[in-house]
């Protein structure tokens, strides 16, 4: 088993984003809690990084400079790897099986 120390006030935090976004569903009574609202391989890590964080990069479109082109094209890099990985992903172990 898998834990993490998180605070509970920090949790309920994460948790609201989350249920805000529509990323998770919570359920009521004595089996309740909360589940994906989608599969965990339809949930990539940049989705994720993004509701919490926003852009990780800012690019002004209108800047053509070398440096400008540089951060534009590590950014697409940086995002295309992000949203290449998805929960599932994270979940797995080299042997497909899940470690949580």
């Amino acid at each position: 088993s898998l834990t993490e120390d998180i605070s509970e006030k920090y949790l309920e935090a994460i948790i609201s984003q989350l249920k805000k976004s529509k990323m998770v569903t919570s359920h009521r009574g004595q089996n309740g809690g909360y589940t994906l609202s989608k599969p965990a391989d339809a949930i990539s890590i940049y989705s994720i990084i993004n509701l919490f964080e926003g852009p990780l990069i800012e690019n002004d479109p209108h800047d053509n400079s070398t440096i400008a082109q540089f951060w534009q094209e590590f950014s697409s890099h940086v995002y295309a790897f992000l949203e290449s990985w998805t929960i599932e992903d994270l979940l797995k172990n080299r042997e497909g099986m899940y470690f949580i």
